[in-house]
Formats: structure tokens, sequence, C-alpha cells
């Protein structure tokens, strides 16, 4: 018995666009679960734009406190679609939603191209912090949107593969499916 990929929305080698950024999510936000070829994931945002991808690999219902937790005055609806529909499009539009300083990390990490790599370190110096390692590797971790904003691809300075908010497992498996062909 072979590996087979997860049939669903290519989201590997993807790029997104931001259309939108705010600090906290206020009102209507539209949820639904998305096949992947990353596998099974919870998708939120707007009928505009993804602020949310997170992998259901924890449960449906660890997806769901993550979002309520990280975004309490938001109301859930279900999408119906429509956010596959923007999943599918190309590139994905993006609703960046955090700190100022998360953001600046987050649209750094878009800069990142498929199969290429980079450390916490430069990442802080890409964004003009260079003093400010520690808080760039937490605004990885709090990254939403996971495989869009391509966290997977930093690593730690002394080439260690460092955290993945997802597990290591994951990270491992996106970074050989996005590794070019020997």
């Amino acid at each position: 018995m072979g590996t087979e990929e997860p049939a669903g929305i290519a989201l590997l080698g993807r790029r997104g666009v931001i259309v939108g950024e705010c600090e906290t999510w206020q009102g209507l936000l539209l949820v639904e679960d998305v096949r992947t070829d990353c596998g099974p994931m919870l998708a939120a945002g707007s009928g505009k734009g993804v602020a949310a991808l997170l992998p259901l690999h924890a449960g449906e219902e660890a997806a769901q406190a993550d979002l309520a937790q990280r975004w309490p005055a938001a109301r859930f609806a279900p999408a119906g679609g429509r956010l596959a529909a923007l999943l599918g499009a190309d590139p994905v539009p993006l609703v960046l939603v955090g700190t100022g300083f998360q953001r600046a990390v987050w649209r750094a990490l878009l800069d990142i191209a498929t199969g290429e790599r980079t450390n916490y370190a430069a990442l802080a110096a890409a964004i003009g912090r260079p003093r400010a390692v520690r808080a760039v590797g937490t605004a990885v971790g709090r990254n939403p949107l996971a495989v869009l904003v391509p966290c997977h691809r930093v690593a730690r300075s002394d080439g260690g593969p460092g955290g993945y908010r997802w597990g290591l497992d994951m990270k491992a498996r996106l970074l050989a499916r996005e590794a070019p062909p020997a």
C-alpha cells in the first residue's frame, strides 16, 4: 500500500495576496471545513478574504476554540462554500488579523518563495527589528493562516527545525513536499 496525497484544494506553492488587515475580528466570521492537499482544515474569513486556515488534526473543536479565543468579538456563521471558492483563487485573497508587529512578520513570511528557507534572525532583520528574534518567533507561532502564510519555511539559525504550531511532523511533510526534485 503506497502513500497517497490527500485530495482537495491545492494549497502548497500557492501565493496569497493581502486584501485587508486589522487588529482583531469584529462582526460576522464565516467558517467552513475544507479538504486540502495538506489535509482537512477549518477556514475562517469574510466573503473578501481568508483570515484563518487551521489544520484539523487536533479536532474541529480545538480549531473552533482557537478562533473563539483569538477573536472573541466575532460572531460565527457557516460560509456555505464561499471560503472554499476563495481558497481556489490564484492568488488566494488573505485578511491579516493581528497586532501591527504580527502583521509585519506575516507579510515578510509571504516573501519567502516556495522551496526557500529562512531563519528567525533573518526574518527579524527583514522587518527592520534585528534584536526582536524571540518576538518574531512568537509572531510566527501565532500565524493563523497555515501553509498560505508559510511559517513552516522558518528554522532556527543553527539549522534546527525550530517549532511549528501544528507539529514538527507536519512541518517536515510540508518542507519535503515543497523541496525541488533531486
